[in-house]
């Protein structure tokens, strides 16, 4: 099996926010991107929830994971980690703005199977044996402005939402901790944020080994303005991983658009 990696901050961020983990002996490899804070905490050596979350997972899978545990367990338990992490910060775990929480991308190679374990829009690609291209998980995060304000709508109607939409679209620090209220919860997005119900939103599912030629896992930092995830595979694929973080970073800056971080792993079996 031939692995390649690739973790390339943000020209807008004095670090990444992403992390990820290869953790040969238990055969566990992921991608985690921290999700931009919304409220102004830092530690005392100034890193913020996005960095401390995705960490967290790393920290887990790399020291803490075991070999008996299916990866929606493993998960699960990281989540209660970095729950833990948050309380000794004295972070207010009662208001989902100010959580700290991260998107994940995971799998776990076994002997027969492979299994799979994603939150929010960390996304898995696989290509089989016959050249099939398929992407495994589901993109919970895309989409979210849209549903927030149906929802805020919603609430308008009964009375329970203060601002109107025209607030929202010139305030959007306000919208982004609107759509934090929408973690884990039915038409939202799933993301890891320390919080019990995140276990019912966790992507989980297994595939066969022998039927499996490649595997991607990206941080959304891999999205192209304009391809889909297929496309931007097939330009990994022929090109390599790395050249196409490099070559999309380029194309971003040259039109103007926000360049996140950029974390992958390709593993080709």
């Amino acid at each position: 099996m031939k692995i390649d990696t690739v973790f390339l901050c943000s020209p807008s961020k004095a670090v990444s926010e992403d992390a990820y983990v290869i953790n040969e002996k238990q055969n566990i490899y992921g991608v985690f991107d921290g999700a931009t804070p919304v409220t102004p905490f830092q530690n005392s050596k100034g890193q913020n929830g996005a960095y401390l979350a995705s960490c967290c997972f790393q920290a887990y899978f790399t020291e803490e994971v075991r070999q008996e545990e299916s990866l929606l367990e493993s998960v699960a338990k990281a989540n209660k980690k970095l729950l833990e992490m948050m309380k000794s910060h004295h972070i207010s775990i009662h208001k989902k703005e100010e959580l700290w929480s991260t998107c994940v991308a995971l799998i776990k190679l076994e002997k027969e199977k492979i299994q799979f374990s994603q939150l929010g829009d960390s996304m898995i690609v696989m290509e089989n044996k016959e050249g099939k291209v398929t992407v495994l998980t589901k993109d919970t995060v895309k989409g979210i402005g849209s549903r927030a304000k149906q929802k805020r709508e919603m609430e308008r109607l009964k009375g329970k939402e203060k601002y109107d939409e025209d607030f929202y679209h010139k305030n959007s620090l306000y919208s982004l901790r609107y759509n934090r209220t929408l973690a884990n919860t039915p038409n939202g997005y799933s993301v890891a944020n320390g919080k019990e119900e995140v276990r019912k939103y966790i992507q989980y599912g297994e595939i066969q080994r022998n039927e499996v030629s490649c595997l991607l896992l990206v941080s959304d930092g891999f999205f192209h303005p304009s391809e889909s995830l297929e496309t931007t595979y097939q330009h990994i694929r022929s090109g390599g991983l790395e050249s196409y973080a490099y070559k999309l970073a380029k194309l971003e800056s040259e039109n103007n658009l926000y360049s996140d971080d950029k974390t992958g792993i390709l593993l080709q079996f």
